[in-house]
């Protein structure tokens, strides 16, 4: 699925649509537009829209009406019942740090001391944040937390081709062709994997402002067991905001050297892999791709601003349709010169 861009003066958009909310039998409660109107009690399904406004010059916007805004769910259009902010939802944010040799010990000493920046100056109580790396296989350092001391401990464990922490995931497994069976003989970094898992073990259930920030070059390799496509559906049903930080490839020569004798990859073919899916899953998921930033501090910043800026739009979609069936949501704005960002589709339950 292909995310565009138009000019939103002509009803632009960026890759839209959402995260579902509740589903009940008898009933669910909605959030309002205000916090000190009662809750809303509906006796139909709600789907809960999360997406960011934002200007030509890139600031969120804080104005909107329910009147500019038209959605349309399977093509079909629906009418917007709420539309909120949930400006008292604290943040969880969860972190997967790239920490293999194609990353350089360098720069995965800059990662250490951001994150420290990010703990210290952007997540406080009661916001929540985990950290995992990501080498041979992901690791998980810290369950999601407020405490500072614990994410503090957590911070100290990453580091260059790290294998502290808790493994998640799938074991890595050496190539057949290697003969051997000795995960120092693995090639190649499951990122997917590690966004797959995440999303599905810590994300699905957590309601409010989410997201997921990976920091790698994107070189897998193809070492998932899940793949890219499985790591964004994962991703798109957690309703979790995946924002991606790539830096060039420090060491790609010699990582395609010593994996020369288990799978000829050109460069060129791998940093463009690499490029494509740190691209591709912050685009369909309603985040942002960085690459290359300067100071990864102004990085969080953006972050946190594009969290905290968050509406939600929530309607009761038409026709009904079958259970476990994916949905694509375009959201348009009449306003001019103003872009939105949100999950490019949902999946009813």
């Amino acid at each position: 699925m292909q995310a565009v861009w138009r000019n939103s003066g002509s009803l632009g958009r960026w890759g839209l649509a959402p995260a579902l909310v509740c589903v009940a039998a008898i009933g669910c409660l909605a959030h309002t537009l205000y916090s000190q109107q009662p809750l809303i009690q509906v006796d139909v399904t709600l789907v809960r829209i999360p997406f960011v406004a934002f200007s030509w010059g890139g600031h969120p916007l804080h104005d909107l009406r329910r009147e500019e805004l038209m959605l349309s769910d399977n093509g079909v259009p629906q009418d917007i019942k709420y539309l909120w902010t949930d400006v008292d939802l604290p943040l969880t944010v969860g972190l997967l740090i790239d920490v293999s040799k194609s990353e350089g010990g360098r720069l995965v000493r800059t990662y250490q001391s951001s994150v420290k920046w990010l703990l210290l100056n952007i997540i406080g109580h009661p916001d929540r944040a985990s950290l995992s790396i990501v080498n041979e296989q992901p690791r998980l350092l810290s369950d999601l937390a407020s405490s500072p001391d614990e994410l503090a401990k957590a911070v100290e464990q990453i580091v260059y081709e790290g294998r502290t922490g808790r493994p998640f995931g799938e074991p890595c497994l050496p190539p057949e062709s290697s003969g051997r069976n000795s995960t120092d003989d693995c090639i190649g970094t499951p990122i997917w994997d590690g966004v797959f898992h995440l999303a599905r073990s810590q994300f699905i259930h957590v309601q409010g402002r989410k997201a997921l920030v990976l920091l790698s070059d994107g070189m897998d390799l193809s070492s998932s067991v899940h793949g890219l496509s499985s790591a964004i559906e994962a991703a798109e049903a957690a309703g979790v905001t995946v924002y991606t930080i790539k830096y060039a490839d420090l060491c790609l020569p010699s990582v395609i050297s010593e994996a020369s004798s288990y799978a000829k990859v050109p460069q060129r073919l791998v940093q463009s892999l690499g490029d494509r899916g740190m691209q591709e899953i912050a685009i369909q998921t309603g985040g942002r791709a960085f690459t290359q930033p300067r100071k990864l501090e102004s990085v969080y910043r953006a972050i946190e601003e594009d969290l905290r800026s968050q509406y939600v739009l929530a309607y009761t979609p038409k026709p009904s349709t079958p259970p476990e069936t994916w949905h694509r949501v375009d959201i348009h704005i009449a306003r001019p010169r103003v872009k939105l960002r949100a999950l490019a589709r949902y999946q009813m339950p």
